[in-house]
């Protein structure tokens, strides 16, 4: 997991005197939306093998083709149904029909590593079924995760389970383990003669393989324990109940497991479509802190649908294009420009009485003393965009074409310049006077390289605009390029900033090709 803070800024103690108290407030509400994700996730995890649904055993409708990998969970159940030598005495690329222990089967090898079944008369596989959910729930891990995960549910106390060893039961030990996203889909090895498969020992290096990657060691080099990640929010610890070395009979060792809700992952921002790609969440970053205290000290707060993009990432209305909460806010700024009704802001902030906001109170704060970087630039465009409300004549510029304002305006726009400017894509163009960067890679957008005023606003350097067919420009949102340092860039944008650089991005870059394009030319260039 990747975690960013900016500028080495620790995440806040609960102990900590928490002022105002709307952020405070805020930060309680994520650790309860949190807790709430980590008990989903339980019940999740324990319903992967609780109740057990066998997947390899073939079930009507008759004449589908039922078709699977090798995974340790279908070896597991393979075996227990009594057709794992029948599967695996056909050959590669050829099928057969065969009577089985459950019933007539064409079975069809589509490769050493998958294979495909069709019943052509009712199997008798309820009573099949049955003993493995039954076998299932008896084997050692199995009740060990589900004791400790259902006193966890049901708010008790939760304790270490019985000791219990691989060894008793290895493959369907290691079909639970699957199931609970140890490994994930596992390809087995063939053994030389393509006919056998070697379930339990490709059971038991498998079980050996995941011990043994996630093991921690002591000052002896002996294992104090293995922790492994199920879901989101859970962590699985296997403890041996005795000394042992990394390289012991760890299979015969006796463990004990305990489970371990953790909702660390869901206090972070997390970029969208990458789940790596993590920093501390809007509200503990300079830039979120000095937003939160500066409305509630103007009488206003978020709307209950933004407070639930902020702690979430999703809600309804701030769906499309998905991106950070800094990035929301810059997009409905973009509609109060072109449209001039400044009642737009109401999707964002209320009074505390849950009015919209007044013109006073935006003023006010317009007005807030601060030294955030981040919400200076944000007071910069409330503050113009109030004085130009009188004027109703739009900037000759701006476009009189309807215009998404998510049009190219989506979560990656840091990712995409940097990758435009690696490939040759982004290019210096002048529109209306100003100078842009025009990117072609992905969505045609255009970045400006020195601030503008933009129908009475002044909008910084490194906003994002489109180009509407009637020739006129709108504007979009603003875009991490408006700073001239990661710090800044990370306060604001947060989990955008960090999945650009998952990306392999160097931002750097950009700011500094959008420095030498505004460079004036020098003697006899």
């Amino acid at each position: 997991m990747s975690e960013d803070s900016v500028g080495g800024k620790p995440a806040p103690q609960e102990s900590e005197t928490l002022k105002p108290s709307y952020l405070n407030h805020l930060r309680q509400k994520a650790k309860v939306l949190a807790e709430e994700n980590v008990r989903y996730d339980l019940s999740i995890a324990a319903s992967e093998i609780s109740p057990y649904k066998p997947s390899s055993i073939p079930q009507k409708p008759e004449g589908i083709m039922r078709d699977d990998f090798f995974s340790l969970e279908s070896l597991y159940e393979l075996s227990e149904a009594g057709i794992l030598a029948d599967v695996a005495s056909v050959r590669p690329r050829d099928k057969v029909t065969k009577v089985t222990e459950i019933g007539k089967l064409t079975i069809e090898r589509l490769s050493d590593t998958h294979f495909g079944m069709v019943f052509s008369e009712d199997l008798k596989t309820d009573d099949i079924i049955q003993r493995i959910v039954e076998r299932t729930h008896k084997t050692p891990i199995a009740r060990a995760f589900l004791q400790n995960t259902s006193n966890f549910l049901e708010n008790k106390t939760p304790e270490t389970s019985a000791e219990f060893n691989f060894d008793e039961d290895p493959l369907a030990s290691a079909a639970i383990l699957e199931k609970l996203n140890f490994f994930g889909y596992f390809t087995p090895l063939i053994s030389y003669d393509p006919r056998v498969i070697k379930a339990e020992a490709i059971a038991k290096n498998n079980i050996l393989a995941v011990l043994q990657k996630n093991a921690s060691l002591d000052v002896n080099d002996n294992i104090s324990e293995v922790s492994i990640r199920s879901k989101e929010g859970v962590i699985i610890k296997l403890i041996p109940t005795k000394p042992v070395s990394i390289y012991g009979d760890l299979l015969k060792t006796n463990w004990k497991l305990a489970v371990i809700p953790d909702i660390a992952p869901y206090m972070l921002e997390t970029a969208n479509q990458s789940p790596s790609s993590r920093c501390e969440s809007f509200i503990n970053r300079p830039t979120g802190e000095a937003l939160v205290n500066a409305i509630e000290d103007c009488g206003l707060r978020f709307t209950s649908d933004f407070e639930k993009f902020i702690l979430t990432g999703h809600a309804d209305e701030f769906e499309d294009r998905y991106g950070g909460a800094y990035s929301q806010i810059s997009r409905v700024l973009a509609k109060v420009i072109r449209s001039r009704e400044i009642d737009k802001l109401s999707s964002l902030i209320i009074s505390a009485e849950g009015d919209p906001p007044t013109l006073e109170k935006l003023k006010r704060l317009g007005a807030s003393e601060t030294n955030d970087i981040g919400f200076k630039a944000l007071q910069a465009v409330i503050n113009d965009t109030l004085n130009a409300l009188e004027n109703r004549d739009l900037d000759p510029r701006m476009t009189k074409a309807r215009v998404s304002i998510t049009a190219g305006a989506c979560f990656d726009v840091a990712t995409y310049y940097s990758q435009a400017l690696g490939l040759g894509k982004l290019r210096t163009t002048v529109i209306h006077g100003t100078k842009f960067f025009e990117k072609t890679h992905g969505a045609h957008t255009y970045m400006n390289l020195e601030s503008i005023d933009f129908g009475g606003v002044k909008l910084p350097k490194g906003s994002l605009f489109t180009l509407a067919e009637d020739g006129g420009l709108a504007f979009l949102r603003f875009t991490p390029f408006m700073f001239d340092n990661r710090d800044d860039m990370l306060s604001a944008f947060g989990s955008e900033v960090v999945k650009a650089e998952h990306n392999g991005e160097d931002l750097d870059r950009v700011t500094m090709a959008m420095e030498r394009a505004i460079m004036p030319p020098t003697n006899g260039a």
